[in-house]
């Protein structure tokens, strides 16, 4: 989603962390996320990604809905790390 409004650099990054973990990005976007991540090395990329899985576990439990594609495949990869 984009906003009309200029953030400041620590805002931006978790606005756009948080549009790839629920909407995607743009590639525009997706270039801007990366350069914030090179210059913030301690960030972690896919915190927000985690925290949307968590979210979307939780409401569809028991429901026998799908995660989002690519969500279980990360999920599962940090499990077996």
């Amino acid at each position: 989603m984009k906003s009309r409004f200029t953030l400041p650099p620590d805002e931006r990054i978790l606005q756009l962390m948080a549009d790839r973990a629920t909407e995607g990005l743009s590639h525009s976007d997706a270039l801007e996320l990366d350069r914030y991540l090179e210059q913030s090395p301690g960030v972690d990329r896919d915190a927000l990604e985690y925290a949307a899985a968590a979210v979307c576990l939780s409401f569809n439990a028991g429901r026998g809905e799908a995660l989002p594609s690519g969500v279980r495949e990360k999920i599962l990869s940090q499990a077996t790390r």
